[in-house]
């Protein structure tokens, strides 16, 4: 974790200042200490098409809508489109004479929309694979900014938000860091407690962003104490409480992918990087589950499709998991009518993979959980008593719904 274990002083007294100050600060926008020149920084940008589930061989349009951080939104209308494999790259070419605007920070409504030609179909690698679209902020030659979300043109699965839940998540590569996330339907809000690389002072990076498709990219929000005082409280004898104009709130952008219900990567404002992290699992009571354990209690739809066909159909609800007795790591849900299993094998990493079985219809489906993202799965369907095994199977949490559906 990101010093958890060494929290001072300074970070609680920042963090009870900031959740009294921080959303005051967010209407109000008014940035404070460094200025970061880049005028993408503090925007929100949200990637769709129109509609939402381009049919084969027909156009459609890509659009791009959020709010940018200022009024000088310095896109040029003119957008080009390029194809490469499985990506739909769209660029739009900078105006640098508005590279400056102003030291305000004034979130402003955008949108912007290009005709993707039905020609596109037959330069992707595979029309039935999800393909990303990438949005290209461009100045001179270089692509200097790039937001993407990956759209599955075959069943629409673009359309369902991920279910990654709430708690602390670690990376390999910065054992001694972390972030805490918090989820609600599909707006996420992220922390990110850090100590300042120059000075050591605590920093707090909060974002808050609704989801599309697997994908967020939201505005972070960095709050720092630039001059903690050593300053005590009479009454309390803690550590005197910041006053707003000791504070620096400074805006940036900040992304979140989804790429399992046990793993996301982060894209990190100033300086920019990437980085992945897994789920953090605390010290277990013998009864407690981890929370790496994927939540699958309550009603899901399970479809079989053959391309856009639908073939099949059953709803299932399952009950909370319990320790299976097939091992260590195992876990197992049941329907309530008994008659589906799904085992679940998952290590403290979030590494594994469930096997969803009903033996009276001879009808089992294997998914890595990679493949989940807490709302649906997607794995090769196979019926033993029919013989039928090169459908695709879909898991949906109940309440959710296909596009492809409208057309059956």
């Amino acid at each position: 974790m990101r010093s958890f274990k060494s929290c001072n002083l300074k970070y609680i007294q920042l963090s009870v200042f900031i959740a009294a100050t921080l959303f005051s600060q967010v209407i109000s926008a008014t940035q404070k200490g460094n200025q970061w020149t880049d005028t993408y920084t503090g925007s929100t940008v949200i990637i769709s098409l129109n509609p939402t589930l381009p049919q084969f061989g027909e156009s459609f349009i890509i659009e791009v809508s959020g709010t940018w951080s200022n009024p000088c939104l310095d896109w040029s209308e003119d957008i080009e489109v390029h194809v490469s494999s499985q990506t739909i790259s769209v660029t739009s070419w900078r105006d640098g004479n508005t590279i400056n605007c102003g030291d305000e920070y004034k979130p402003t409504p955008f949108t912007r929309s290009v005709v993707i030609p039905s020609s596109v179909w037959e330069s992707l690698y595979d029309e039935k694979r999800p393909f990303e679209v990438r949005l290209n902020l461009a100045y001179g030659l270089n692509a200097f900014h790039i937001w993407h979300r990956s759209f599955d043109p075959l069943w629409g699965l673009h359309d369902i938000p991920p279910q990654i839940g709430q708690g602390h998540w670690i990376s390999d590569n910065r054992p001694f860091q972390g972030i805490n996330v918090e989820q609600q339907g599909d707006t996420v809000l992220l922390y990110d407690l850090s100590y300042n690389r120059v000075d050591g002072n605590p920093e707090w990076l909060m974002t808050n962003a609704r989801f599309h498709g697997d994908v967020t990219h939201g505005v972070a929000y960095n709050v720092r104490w630039l001059d903690p005082s050593s300053e005590r409280d009479e009454n309390t004898r803690g550590l005197v409480q910041p006053k707003e104009n000791e504070m620096s709130f400074t805006h940036s952008s900040f992304g979140i992918e989804v790429l399992g219900v046990n793993q996301i990567k982060v894209f990190f404002p100033t300086p920019f990087f990437t980085e992945t992290y897994k789920r953090y699992v605390f010290r277990l009571a013998d009864n407690q589950l981890p929370v790496v354990v994927p939540d699958m209690a309550g009603q899901w739809n399970l479809y079989a499709f053959d391309s856009q066909n639908l073939e099949a159909s059953f709803l299932i609800e399952f009950r909370a998991a319990t320790k299976s007795d097939k091992g260590l790591g195992w876990y197992r849900f049941k329907s309530i009518d008994d008659q589906w299993v799904l085992d679940c094998w998952v290590n403290f990493d979030g590494v594994g993979s469930c096997n969803l079985i009903n033996e009276d219809l001879g009808i089992t489906m294997d998914y890595d959980l990679l493949d989940f993202n807490g709302n649906y799965a997607k794995a090769p369907f196979v019926n033993s008593n029919t013989g039928e095994t090169a459908l695709t199977g879909i898991l949906l949490r109940g309440g959710f719904h296909l596009p492809v559906l409208d057309f059956q």
